[in-house]
C-alpha cells in the first residue's frame, strides 16, 4: 500500500458509515479486513482497556525451537480448554477478561450450562489444583457459521465472572485490521506428536510459514475445505500433524517486539493419518474482527505494547553530549511533544522503519549543537565526494555505504546499523605449532535421527552445552578457549553462569569421564534475528573460563577455508538430542550422515523463502539433526582424515520428514567474525 492508497484508506475508515462503496476501495476488503464499527472503535481508541496489562506477551523468552517441541509450563497464558459435560472437546483461546474464542463446529446444540472452561492449566493428563475453572453465560456461533462447509468457524464463550490476569493467566493480542501475515512465519499450538498422530498431554508448539490459497490447495487441501476466510498454515508435501484434539487452538504470529497476534483458530477440517500430506486449514481472524469486537464490548482489553515500549513523558531527547556518563555545559535535554511514525511503516517486515521526534521546544544552534543537512537530488547525483576513508573504514564484515558531503556540509543519507567491529586493529589469534585441529581417535561409524552410537570419543571436539545441568544445546571446540555453538542456543538465557560446557564426553550420564567447564562470556552475533521458524546470523561463542588442555579425547575442529565449495559432498552431524521428533535425547553421541545441498536446491524446496546465502541445506532421507542438536557442528571430512566443521545445526521444521532439508549456519561467511572474536586463543595447526 503506498502513501496515496494509506491516506484514501484512512478517509474510508473515518467514513465508512456516511460513504456508500467506500468499503474495498483501497483494497483492504480484498484481503480480509471488513471495516466496520468494531474496527473503527477499534483503531480510534474507543475500547475498554483493563489496564496495567499487555496482550501477547508469552512467558517464555526464547521463541524459537528446532522442528517443534512441547511448550514450557504456562507459556502461552490464554491458552484455554472447553470442558463439554466434563470431556476435554476443543481448546480455546482467551481475548479478553471476559471471552475465550474457539471453533463453532465442536459447540453445535451445545448449552452454556454443559460448558466449563479451564484457564492457566498445562498438563491434561494430570489435575492442575492451581487452574481456574469457570462456568459460561453463553455460547456466541458467528451467525453465518455454515456446518456443512464449516465457513466462519468460529464461536465466542462469555464467561461468567471476568478474569483477573497473572503470570499463567492473559491475553492474546487481535490481529491488525487488514493484515494477512502472508509469507510470515506462523506459530502453530496442538496437542498431537508428529509420530503414530500420538495425543500428547502437554501443549505443543511449532513454526510454520502461513501459505497463500494457490500454495494451500497445491499442498493437497481439497478446495471444498477451503472457503473465503479460510488460512492455510504449513510446507507443500509436509505430513499432516494436527488432528481432532487440535481443534480451537491458535494460530498466531509473533512480531519482532515478542508479542503474539491470534491470526487464526484451527477448524476441523484437519486430518492427521500416514496418508495426509496437506497443509493446516484455519479460521482467519482478519475477516470477522469487527464481529468479535462487537460482540465482546462489555469486555475490558489489554493494549499491544512493545516490549521495549516507554510513554512518552518517560522518554528524553538529549543533544550536545559527548561522554554519555557525564553532562557538561553543552549538554541539553528535552522532553518529546509528539512521535510521528512513518504512514506506512509495517510492523510485521519493518518497511519503512522511520519515525520523526517533535521536541518541547525549539533547539538553540551553537557550536556543539547544528542539525545535518537532508540530500537533495543535487547532493546524490552530482556530487560524488566521499568521506576520508577513516570515516568508513570499517571490518570486511561490514557492508560499506557512501556518505555524500560537500566541502564542510554533510548529508544524513540513512540510518546507519555497524557491526561491533568499527574502529579496532584487526589482528589473528595465534597458532600452536605443536597441535593438530581435525584430528581423530578412532575411526567413525556412520549415522541422532536415523543414526547410530558414534564410537567413544571419535569426535573429540563435539560438546555438550547444559543450562542447569539439563542438556541445552551442541557446540564444536574450535581453539584452547572458545566453543561455537548456535545463537538460539543463547539468546534467551538471562544468566550466563547457569551454561556449562561438557567436554571429552561420550555418554551423559558418565559425567565423571568428561570434562564439566564453566563459562566465563557468550559472544552473541551483532545481527542474530529469530522468529518462531529459523534463525538468521545465528552463531555464537561461549568462552571458557579457563583454558583447555588437549587430551586425546579433547581436541579441537579445524575451520573451513574461505571460498570452499561443500555442495553434493557429503557431511556428518552429531549430537546428544533427541533420536526421534517427540522423542527423548540420547545419553550418548550420535551421528548421522547427510549430503550438502546446493544454494538452488535448498530454495527450491518448501523452505525456499527463508534461505540466505549464509546458510547450508544438508539432507538425507531419515537422518538428521533433532532438538537437542542445536549448536552443533556439521562435519565435513577431507581427504587427508582430518576433519573440519562448516556449519552449525541451525533450524528446520520437523525431524528428518521427507524432502524438509536441515538448515545451518555457513560457516565460511562468518570467519572473520569468528576470528575477530577469538583472537586472545590459541589454534591449533590446520596443516
Amino acid at each position: 500500500m503506498n502513501l496515496q492508497e494509506y491516506v484514501k484508506y484512512l478517509i474510508c475508515v473515518m467514513a465508512v458509515s456516511l460513504i456508500p462503496g467506500c468499503q474495498g476501495s483501497t483494497g483492504v476488503q480484498a484481503v480480509g479486513s471488513r471495516v466496520g464499527r468494531g474496527v473503527l472503535d477499534l483503531l480510534f481508541g474507543r475500547f475498554r482497556t483493563c489496564g496495567g496489562c499487555v496482550c501477547g506477551r508469552s512467558n517464555r523468552a526464547g521463541a524459537r525451537f528446532l522442528g517443534g517441541e512441547d511448550t514450557a509450563a504456562h507459556e502461552f497464558p490464554w491458552l484455554a480448554d472447553v470442558h463439554v459435560k466434563s470431556n476435554t472437546r476443543v481448546s480455546g483461546v482467551l481475548i479478553n477478561d471476559r471471552f475465550v474464542l474457539t471453533a463453532a463446529s465442536q459447540l453445535i446444540a451445545t448449552t452454556s450450562p454443559e460448558v466449563k472452561i479451564s484457564l492457566g492449566g498445562y498438563d491434561r493428563c494430570h489435575l492442575d489444583v492451581s487452574s481456574m475453572n469457570i462456568s459460561v453465560d453463553s455460547i456466541i456461533l458467528y451467525p453465518e457459521f455454515t456446518p456443512k462447509t464449516n465457513a466462519h468457524d468460529l464461536a465466542l464463550i462469555r464467561l461468567s465472572r471476568p478474569i483477573k490476569f497473572e503470570k499463567r493467566v492473559s491475553p492474546v493480542c487481535l490481529p491488525n485490521p487488514g493484515s494477512t501475515y502472508l509469507g510470515q512465519v506462523g506459530t502453530l499450538l496442538g496437542w498431537t506428536r508428529a509420530e503414530q498422530s500420538s495425543k500428547s498431554c502437554l501443549p505443543r508448539k511449532l513454526g510454520l510459514p502461513v501459505l497463500g490459497a494457490s500454495e494451500c490447495l497445491k499442498s493437497g487441501v481439497q478446495p471444498g475445505d477451503y472457503q473465503d476466510d479460510s488460512g492455510c498454515i504449513g510446507v507443500i508435501g509436509g505430513k499432516s500433524i494436527l488432528c481432532q484434539d487440535d481443534v480451537g487452538t491458535a494460530v498466531m504470529y509473533r512480531s519482532y517486539a515478542g508479542i503474539y497476534d491470534l491470526i487464526g483458530i484451527l477448524s476441523d477440517k484437519n486430518v492427521c493419518d500416514d496418508e495426509s500430506t496437506h497443509a493446516g486449514i484455519y479460521t482467519r481472524i482478519g475477516p470477522h474482527l469487527d464481529w468479535i469486537l462487537q460482540m465482546t464490548k462489555d469486555a475490558c482489553y489489554c493494549t499491544k505494547m512493545l516490549k521495549f515500549s516507554f510513554r512518552i513523558n518517560e522518554l528524553k531527547v538529549v543533544v550536545g553530549e559527548h561522554d554519555l556518563c557525564r553532562s557538561d555545559a553543552s549538554t541539553v535535554i528535552f522532553s518529546i511533544e509528539r512521535m510521528i511514525k512513518h504512514p506506512e511503516f509495517n510492523d510485521i517486515n519493518h518497511h519503512a522503519d522511520v519515525m520523526l521526534i517533535r521536541l518541547n521546544m525549539r533547539v538553540t544552534f551553537n557550536e556543539f549543537i547544528r542539525p545535518i543537512c537532508l540530500p537533495s537530488f543535487e547532493a546524490f547525483v552530482k556530487t560524488r565526494k566521499r568521506a576520508p576513508a577513516k570515516c568508513v573504514q570499517c571490518k570486511n564484515s561490514v557492508e560499506r555505504g557512501s556518505i555524500i558531503m560537500k566541502p564542510s556540509i554533510f548529508f544524513i543519507m540513512g540510518l546507519l546499523v555497524v557491526d561491533e567491529g568499527l574502529g579496532k586493529r584487526w589482528s589473528y589469534p595465534r597458532v600452536d605449532p605443536d597441535c593438530e585441529c581435525g584430528t581423530f581417535a578412532e575411526d567413525i561409524s556412520i549415522r541422532i535421527v536415523g543414526g547410530t552410537e558414534v564410537t567413544p570419543h571419535s569426535l573429540p571436539w563435539v560438546v555438550a552445552i547444559f543450562h542447569l545441568r539439563r542438556l541445552h544445546c551442541g557446540g564444536a571446540l574450535i581453539n584452547n578457549r572458545y566453543i561455537l555453538t548456535a545463537g538460539h542456543c543463547v539468546k534467551w538465557i538471562p544468566n550466563s553462569e547457569d551454561l556449562t560446557v561438557g567436554i571429552g564426553m561420550h555418554n551423559l550420564h558418565q559425567r565423571k569421564i568428561g570434562q564439566i567447564v564453566q563459562i566465563s562470556r557468550v559472544i552473541l552475533h551483532n545481527n542474530f534475528y529469530s522468529d518462531d521458524l529459523h534463525d538468521t546470523d545465528d552463531i555464537a561463542l561461549l568462552e571458557l573460563k579457563n583454558p583447555v588442555k588437549f587430551t586425546e579425547t579433547i581436541q579441537p575442529i579445524c575451520l573451513p577455508a574461505k571460498g570452499s565449495e561443500y555442495t553434493g559432498q557429503d557431511v556428518k552431524v552429531a549430537g546428544w538430542g533427541r533420536v526421534k521428533s517427540g522423542g527423548e535425547a540420547s545419553s550418548v553421541l550420535q551421528e548421522a550422515t547427510l549430503k550438502v545441498m546446493s544454494y538452488a536446491q535448498c530454495k527450491n524446496t518448501s523452505l525456499g523463502n527463508y534461505i540466505t546465502r549464509s546458510m547450508t541445506c544438508a539432507y538425507n532421507d531419515g537422518e538428521d539433526a533433532c532438538q537437542g542438536d542445536s549448536g552443533g557442528p556439521l562435519l565435513f571430512q577431507r581427504n587427508n582424515s582430518k576433519f573440519e566443521t562448516i556449519g552449525i545445526v541451525s533450524w528446520g521444521i520437523g525431524c528428518a520428514l521427507p524432502e524438509l532439508p536441515g538448515v545451518y549456519v555457513r560457516l565460511m561467511d562468518y570467519l572473520d567474525w569468528i576470528k575477530w572474536n577469538t583472537r586472545d586463543a590459541i589454534y591449533c595447526i590446520d596443516s
